[in-house]
């Protein structure tokens, strides 16, 4: 397992990244990426997780995160307009160019959260999930489970903007938040209608002290049953310490 803890004023950020048992087994990399920045108190959380079947997947989910990671640099140095159409629209056609032809080698899902002052974008394509609870405020992205294993939207050739799942609402910054993303291997290990539960105690029971030592210990709990790789991003705001 990979973990890596960031600070920003009050915002801690853990990200923790694991190869699953499937993949070792098979000689296959770990295909799931993670990637969190901060620009004073906003921040841009990403995920994703590299379609199986495509050769170059993990390739594929690298790039989704950073182009999510610079589109947020260029946001908030106002280069791009603070829009969510036009965030989904760069997403998809950089991740199309840095692949060209060749894209659907690459497929790989996204989630990802941007916030800009005091406006919260989340952004969903396929499978895992990205949510936000804040003093009794809960945002979840639609679930993408379909009938079919690994049936899943994904970033590829033939997709379009449509195909992303958006919501942009004010976050009040005068209360605590915590935002979360994963891939399935976490979000699949979660009984199915109690993830906004699992966000909650986050917000709730985890101080940010003990964030990492906590979401370490949740890892290593799931991957006795979840065999696939595993990512999760959580970004924690306390507005006064506890």
């Amino acid at each position: 397992m990979t973990s890596e803890l960031k600070r920003q004023n009050r915002i801690v950020a853990v990200s923790l990244t694991e190869i699953g048992e499937n993949h070792i087994k098979a000689g296959i990399p770990n295909q799931d990426a993670v990637g969190v920045d901060f620009m004073n108190d906003d921040f841009v959380l990403a995920v994703s997780d590299g379609v199986g079947s495509c050769k170059k997947s993990e390739y594929g989910s690298s790039k989704a995160v950073t182009i999510c990671i610079d589109l947020f640099k260029e946001v908030s140095k106002d280069k791009i307009k603070q829009d969510e159409t036009i965030l989904i629209s760069e997403i998809l056609r950089r991740w199309q160019i840095a692949f060209g032809d060749d894209c659907n080698e690459y497929c790989a899902t996204l989630q990802t959260i941007m916030k800009f002052g005091n406006k919260a974008y989340l952004i969903s394509l396929g499978d895992g999930f990205v949510a936000i609870t804040s003093e009794g405020m809960k945002i979840i992205s639609p679930d993408d489970k379909k009938t079919f294993t690994n049936e899943t939207k994904c970033l590829s050739k033939s997709l379009g903007v449509e195909d992303f799942w958006t919501k942009c609402f004010d976050l009040d910054t005068n209360m605590n938040y915590t935002a979360i993303a994963c891939t399935d291997g976490v979000s699949n290990a979660i009984t199915q209608g109690s993830e906004l539960d699992f966000v909650e105690e986050i917000e709730r029971g985890i101080t940010s002290e003990r964030l990492e030592s906590e979401l370490k210990d949740f890892m290593a709990d799931i991957s006795n049953y979840s065999f696939d790789d595993k990512t999760l991003g959580v970004v924690k705001y306390e507005r006064q310490s506890r």
